[in-house]
This record gives C-alpha cells, sequence and structure tokens, in this order.
C-alpha cells in the first residue's frame, strides 16, 4: 500500500471520528468505558483509530446504506462493537471471584446469597439466567458461552450487560450495592 492510500484510510477514519463524534460519546458515557477501562476517553477513541487504521479503514469501507442506516449511526455501531469487546476482554481479565460476595459453598445461608438469588429469579429471560450461570464459572470465554447458548458471540455481551444492570438495581434495592464486584 502506498502513501497515498494510507493517506486516503487516515482521511476516511477521521472523517468518520469527525461525523459520529456525538454518538460515540453517548456510548461512552452509557458504557462507562473510562472508568470500565481506567482510560481516558481520547486514549479509548486514539484505540480505535489504531483498530481502524490497522484494519486499513476496512469497516468503515464496507458501509453501503442497508436498511436506511445513516454513515454516522454506523460508525457508532462499529465502535459500539469494538468496545464491548475491549470492555469483556478487560473483564476476563479483572474477574474478581465470588468469595469476594461472602458466598461460602459450603453454606449458601448468607444475606447477600440469598438476595442474589432472588435477583436472578427475577431477571427477565431464561436466557439471562442461564448466561448467569455461566459466567459465575470465570474461566468461561465469552466464544464458549455463545457455542453453548447456539448465540452469536456479538449477541452475548449486549444480554450480558443488561443483566448485569438487572442483577446491580436489584441487589442495591436490597441493600447489597456494595458487594457488587463485576
Amino acid at each position: 500500500m502506498n502513501y497515498a492510500e494510507r493517506s486516503g484510510a487516515h482521511d476516511m477514519i477521521a472523517e468518520a471520528l469527525r461525523v459520529a463524534a456525538g454518538l460515540i460519546h453517548r456510548i461512552l458515557v452509557k458504557e462507562n468505558a473510562a472508568n470500565r477501562l481506567n482510560l481516558e476517553d481520547e486514549d479509548i477513541l486514539n484505540d480505535f483509530y489504531l483498530y481502524l487504521a490497522e484494519r486499513d479503514a476496512r469497516p468503515l469501507r464496507i458501509y453501503d446504506g442497508r436498511k436506511n442506516a445513516q454513515y454516522g449511526s454506523y460508525v457508532a455501531r462499529v465502535f459500539q462493537y469494538w468496545l464491548w469487546k475491549r470492555l469483556a476482554k478487560k473483564q476476563a481479565v479483572n474477574v474478581k471471584p465470588i468469595d469476594n460476595l461472602g458466598i461460602n459453598e459450603t453454606t449458601n445461608d448468607s444475606p447477600v446469597y440469598d438476595a442474589l438469588r432472588v435477583c436472578i429469579a427475577n431477571l427477565e429471560t431464561s436466557e439471562q439466567k442461564q448466561m448467569v450461570d455461566f459466567f459465575m464459572d470465570v474461566t468461561t470465554k465469552l466464544s464458549e458461552i455463545a457455542k453453548r447458548m447456539n448465540m452469536p458471540q456479538s449477541s452475548i455481551y449486549p444480554i450480558w450487560e443488561k443483566t448485569k444492570r438487572q442483577l446491580r438495581s436489584c441487589l442495591e434495592s436490597k441493600g447489597f450495592g456494595q458487594f457488587w464486584a463485576v
């Protein structure tokens, strides 16, 4: 690839980030990405830029306007999926043991365990309940969970994020927000 082609890719990436800036900012805030990744928003955007540059902006070049998608929305979606993968990798590295919840596997009678059991039972879907079981085993990879649930891997993380939000809200309503480790 010559300099003109590389320069074109960089220009395309810069324009895409400019067009989708507002949407990307909302995603960063919604996902609390800076805190969760322990990075500044600018560093996250630089990493995304590098991700696109390493791929010669291919994720942007394949945009075809299907389903009347606006270009900014498309770029934001590419960013969101990239961010979810990044957060999932970070989560896999920083998983805290369940012992932090005060749950002893031999005696499951702690108040935290009881609250967690109720919160899991109150999840909206059986997929969410099944996912909690898979994620309790910290060695299980996202790809393995996707295979077991017969779902695309890209669908797992959004469901897991929704599940975590519901569990967190439930535990906080029961006075156990301080035990939330994920």
